[in-house]
């Protein structure tokens, strides 16, 4: 039994799936807990699941672990490296594997809180290992929720890998350092990573929030929320590309890996730009100015999908389907055998909801309402002519909202199909026509209450009105509280979605 003493009184007596994690964070960014959730949604929904990693870690997970155990005193201070699925010694080579006492101690330390009769133990495999993307391993993922971070500029994240594991791959600190020099002057810098793996720890500079010594619980759901009000971020290798990836925010990747970070791990088919290093010291500051600059111009000016012409700066930009077995939003079955259907999407965002949308079902007019805002201010060249110059240190952006320029990039193939209402729902009621035969929220949570009383009067017979996120306490209250009123009327439906574990609402005006 190992000396290591819980320091929580937490025992689960009840059918439990239990698993631990210590390794490296992109690996479990894009391997492991997407296991775990689907194991959660396709197998075991009635067990508790049970995780022991890094406690920071829970926004990642939060949604389908009922309890994060944080990995002990004692193994944080051995200070080992993380490589893959295992915590080696920091001279250990590429492989390397996690010295069997501290593997053990760790396992017996996990037993402590369950009952193992009545526990499923899924462990991690050991070492670098790729069997969770092989065919027939599936994986289930979580699109996250971020706050409304107010700056006075647009935000970029950089993340300034400095390891000292497989150190070839750090790009130089002094490029980094004169990188955020420059863009700072523009720009919301948040400086993510850890003390331990990153370089500019020290860093101070206005316009800078620099968060790699910061190490309170909450260190990476701020980061996240960071990332998810980001522009922009900027990655080299493996952890941050991931995270950056999982938030679906575009992002210019710097590694050896191209492959892998721009389409195998990249699940939700985030934009990316990769410049391919096989000598991370051969790339200087303005190097990484002027690939974003091209990358962002692309977004906005070319919509995205239409990028052929940057050189040796390759873009990445339409993702693979995340679910190929149908659709993912469930209250959209109750339409399965209604074709042609017309409706309205409050809440478009990047666009790849309403993507799927198009491609799963037969409809015949879609409008869509979401006011969108402009980060960047418009910037001219001396023909007139609005575009984004990289001219020595200056960096110069294009105007434009870089989410709209995202969904018109993925939906211009259904012009003939789509209604475009650029303002707030508020005042967007008046611009749909009547007899719509479904309205789905899927924006802002706090709004939904108002918005069903308005535009349920566009509602056809049998038409249904439905949204996401009845998990968020605000929208289950207002639904909750809106279906008791209608109780004699309708009926409120609610089930879990396969891409990520949120719950659909809906309910249908059956009066009408």
């Amino acid at each position: 039994m190992s000396n290591w003493v819980k320091k929580e009184d937490l025992y689960i007596d009840e059918p439990c799936v239990t698993s631990m994690f210590f390794g490296e964070f992109g690996w479990f960014i894009s391997r492991w807990q997407g296991y775990l959730r689907n194991l959660k949604m396709q197998h075991y929904p009635d067990h508790k699941f049970i995780l022991m990693t890094n406690a920071q870690f829970y926004p990642i997970v939060s949604d389908f672990v009922d309890y994060i155990i944080d990995l002990p005193d004692e193994f944080k201070a051995l200070d080992l490296e993380t490589d893959c699925y295992e915590a080696p010694e920091k001279d250990a080579t590429a492989g390397g594997l996690t010295p069997p006492n501290v593997y053990s101690d760790l396992l017996d330390y996990l037993r402590q809180y369950y009952n193992r009769k009545k526990a499923i133990e899924t462990l991690p495999p050991r070492g670098c290992n790729n069997f969770v993307l092989e065919a027939g391993v599936h994986q289930a993922f979580c699109e996250y929720d971020f706050s409304r971070i107010h700056a006075e500029k647009p935000i970029i994240t950089v993340f300034p890998r400095g390891r000292a594991r497989a150190s070839n791959r750090n790009i130089p600190e002094f490029v980094w350092k004169e990188f955020v020099d420059i863009i700072s002057e523009h720009f919301t810098v948040v400086l993510g990573g850890t003390p331990s793996g990153a370089f500019l720890a020290d860093y101070e500079k206005e316009n800078v929030i620099n968060l790699i010594k910061y190490n309170n619980l909450n260190k990476l759901d701020l980061i996240m929320h960071y990332i998810g009000n980001s522009i922009l971020t900027v990655s080299s290798q493996s952890g941050p590309t991931h995270l950056s990836l999982a938030c679906r925010v575009p992002s210019y990747i710097i590694v050896h890996e191209k492959k892998r970070h721009t389409e195998t791990e990249n699940f939700y088919g985030a934009p990316t730009t990769f410049r391919k290093l096989t000598d991370y010291r051969a790339i200087d500051a303005e190097t990484m100015i002027s690939d974003i600059n091209k990358f962002m111009t692309a977004m906005v000016n070319h919509y995205i999908d239409d990028v052929d012409d940057l050189g040796y700066q390759e873009v990445k930009i339409m993702g693979k389907e995340i679910n190929k077995n149908g659709f993912p939003r469930t209250s959209f079955g109750y339409y399965s055998r209604k074709k042609p259907i017309k409706g309205a999407i409050v809440g478009v965002g990047d666009g790849h909801f309403v993507d799927s949308l198009l491609r799963n079902y037969d409809i015949d007019q879609l409008f869509l309402i979401d006011p969108y805002t402009t980060y960047i201010e418009v910037i001219e060249s001396e023909n007139g002519k609005k575009e984004a110059v990289s001219s020595n240190k200056e960096f110069k952006l294009t105007s434009g909202s870089f989410q709209e320029a995202q969904a018109k990039g993925y939906l211009k193939r259904y012009s003939d199909k789509i209604t475009w209402i650029k303002d707030i729902s508020s005042k967007s009621v008046d611009k749909l026509p009547d007899n719509l035969d479904f309205i789905y929220f899927n924006g802002n949570p706090d709004i939904i209450p108002e918005d069903i009383g308005r535009f349920v009067t566009k509602l056809g017979k049998n038409g249904i009105i439905s949204g996401h996120n009845y998990e968020n306490n605000t929208v289950k209250d207002s639904i909750d509280s809106i279906a008791k009123d209608l109780e004699n009327n309708v009926k409120l439906n609610k089930a879990y979605c396969i891409d990520n574990y949120r719950i659909d609402w809906w309910f249908s005006n059956k009066e009408k």
